[in-house]
């Protein structure tokens, strides 16, 4: 071949250039990467133009493979298995117990992991994280503490609106009535209903009024006693009784009937020692 008929043709990363004697080097059209392609549909598919050669389409599907690799399927209804993988590889931990809680205190009870048990296997069962389940328990607390402040607050204002009406039914002798109601107690109730009357005339307008009307129905020198047990003989075998029944309200400060009973204690004392 002559100098001028010579062709050399170089090919290199999908380009042809064909250089005549002579003359300036021409470069060719690129040649797509995907001509190579046996399925002429996926040489032509549109995501074909993404990727520059078949090196950063393989480097794209190494990356792909490593996301997928963290990703988990959600299993099907009934597929026990599968479901226990599933949450193990959302952070849920294989058994209750690894649940974490707080301790936390409320009107003397105090809470903790113990306390917690049930609410740690509901937890579990449903699936919920260790962050999940810390949020719902201080959720949980707060709405219960919530709860119980409520409920005080409204027996508070509901005790204040009977002793308003209690005042207000008997107006200007609302405290001289207060004292014989008091004082009638005293003298016909036992140790254990005497600490429950006390209480809950104050708060109840309906059983003061009925107390208070007895109570208006005889005067102070006409009121009977209560049966007496002023003998020395019983005296000193009731004092001795209180003092040997380490159950007795005497000998419990925090029984609701202890004052009652230091009050009968004192009481039964004067009778012993004026006998003598």
């Amino acid at each position: 071949m002559s100098e001028d008929a010579t062709a050399d043709v170089v090919v290199s990363a999908g380009v042809t250039e064909q250089v005549s004697g002579g003359q300036t080097a021409q470069t060719a059209a690129q040649t797509p990467w995907t001509a190579g392609f046996k399925d002429a549909e996926l040489a032509k598919h549109p995501a074909a133009a993404k990727f520059k050669d078949a090196e950063s389409v393989f480097k794209s599907y190494t990356e792909a493979e490593k996301r997928l690799g963290g990703m988990v399927s959600i299993p099907k209804e009934g597929d026990a298995e599968g479901w226990k993988k599933f949450y193990g590889k959302l952070g849920v931990p294989d058994s209750p117990e690894k649940y974490e809680f707080e301790e936390r205190e409320f009107q003397g009870i105090k809470l903790g992991k113990n306390e917690y048990q049930d609410y740690a296997k509901v937890a579990h069962e449903i699936g919920l994280t260790p962050a999940q389940v810390k949020k719902l328990a201080e959720f949980d607390f707060q709405r219960q503490t919530g709860a119980y402040e409520r409920v005080q607050k409204q027996i508070k204002e509901a005790e204040t609106a009977r002793s308003e009406a209690i005042k207000k039914t008997f107006a200007e002798n609302h405290e001289s009535m207060t004292a014989k109601v008091k004082q009638n107690i005293e003298k016909f109730a036992d140790d254990e209903s005497r600490a429950i009357l006390m209480s809950r005339v104050e708060k109840d307008p309906e059983m003061f009024k009925l107390i208070a009307n007895m109570s208006s129905q005889f005067s102070e020198d006409s009121i009977p006693q209560s049966p007496a047990k002023d003998s020395e003989a019983d005296a000193t075998a009731e004092y001795q009784a209180m003092l040997m029944d380490m159950n007795h309200p005497l000998n419990i400060a925090t029984h609701p009937a202890h004052k009652q009973a230091v009050e009968k204690h004192n009481r039964l004392f004067n009778v012993i020692h004026k006998s003598k």
